[in-house]
């Protein structure tokens, strides 16, 4: 399934303080990190490109050289601004890509599915913004387009969050069956939980 006008943006540019140690290479019991847990569920589609955002002070030569093996079309940037936050980091990552539609991953949902992905990326072609939800809750990843994708390029300094700059565009939503959506892993408490009641996708 080639997909070579829609980028993905794994956003893992966070301090990870809560989890006490780098999201992105926090192991799960398949012995994936978060990192190739999520990249694996994108893997199928053949995206055109695939960009992680990292904190700088996160960097792990052993595991990034390990995820380039994995994925050819993977490429990791570093964010030295941690304290820019969230947007700068999906800023950075989309000055890297070459698409019209970019999905916009956090890296504390490594239970994404890839239903829940496809029902996203069925709706190309498609307007602004396509937004997950589940039981009348919207959750990510996102898929946004090209309108968005060159707001955040040209404009990112008038803007604090993604939700600001959501808010300038027309919202579609999707609804979705799994409540993958809706779950943010922040905490080793919350990783133990989900370790034993979700099924990963290998």
């Amino acid at each position: 399934m080639q997909n070579k006008n829609v980028s993905l943006i794994l956003l893992s540019g966070g301090k990870s303080t809560r989890m006490g140690s780098p999201k992105a290479w926090v192991k799960l019991y398949n012995e994936r990190s978060f990192a190739e847990q999520i990249l694996s569920c994108y893997k199928i589609f053949g995206l055109q490109n695939q960009i992680l955002v990292l904190n700088k002070a996160h960097q792990n030569k052993d595991e990034e050289h390990n995820l380039i093996k994995l994925f050819s079309s993977l490429q990791i940037i570093y964010n030295p601004f941690t304290e820019k936050g969230r947007l700068y980091s999906i800023k950075i990552g989309l000055e890297k890509i070459n698409t019209d539609y970019c999905f916009i991953q956090n890296i504390d949902q490594p239970f994404i599915s890839k239903e829940t992905l496809c029902a996203l990326i069925n709706q190309l072609p498609f307007g602004d913004v396509i937004i997950p939800k589940y039981k009348d809750k919207s959750g990510h990843p996102i898929l946004i387009g090209k309108a968005i994708v060159n707001e955040i390029k040209a404009n990112y300094h008038n803007y604090t969050t993604l939700k600001d700059v959501l808010n300038q565009f027309k919202k579609n939503y999707v609804n979705v069956d799994s409540e993958d959506v809706l779950i943010n892993l922040n905490t080793p408490n919350e990783l133990a939980k989900h370790l034993n009641s979700t099924i990963l996708i290998r």
